[in-house]
């Protein structure tokens, strides 16, 4: 049986559409709720949102249990509030 390599298809990456929602989201999102609304393992999630935070353009709070995830202009302004 031959190999068949697929190509990537064209569009936004999981990142960008992490992001997307993240910033529909000002109130800000759990990993869970990513996972879930982009139909993408926890793992792949993660490496997106932990690039995204070392460039800042995230933030990560902690509510109870969990993280939640905004951008980090949402956050500033919350915090000057």
């Amino acid at each position: 049986m031959p190999i068949i390599i697929i190509k990537a298809r064209p569009g936004k990456t999981t990142a960008e559409q992490a992001l997307e929602l993240i910033d529909a989201h000002p109130d800000g999102i759990s990993i869970r709720e990513l996972c879930v609304t982009l139909n993408r393992p926890v793992s792949m999630i993660q490496i997106c949102l932990k690039a995204a935070l070392t460039a800042g353009r995230i933030t990560a709070i902690q509510e109870g249990m969990s993280l939640v995830y905004c951008l980090k202009s949402e956050r500033i302004g919350k915090n000057k509030d």
